[in-house]
């Protein structure tokens, strides 16, 4: 059996109106995303398959996650990818 994943899919036009994207950006959006949700650090790592330090990374602007990753973080908190990537 195969099995298709959902994915999102950013026209041109949708492209051009994302301002940021910086992991200055990306990182305030996720914990105010992440907190909305009510989810803690530790259960996001758990549903990304990544450890607790990774999210932390990603909240404090030290990594930016891949384009998987944000698809992934847009699925499970409920937000367009343009919520976590713009200012």
């Amino acid at each position: 059996m195969i099995e298709f994943s959902t994915f999102t899919v950013l026209k041109i036009k949708e492209l051009s109106k994302i301002i940021g994207g910086t992991s200055a950006d990306i990182g305030p959006n996720l914990k105010k995303y992440r907190k909305l949700a009510n989810i803690s650090q530790f259960k996001l790592a758990q549903l990304l398959s990544v450890n607790q330090a990774t999210v932390s990374h990603y909240e404090s602007g030290q990594r930016v996650p891949d384009i998987d990753s944000l698809i992934n973080l847009s699925n499970i908190l409920d937000v367009d990818i343009k919520d976590i990537l713009s200012i």
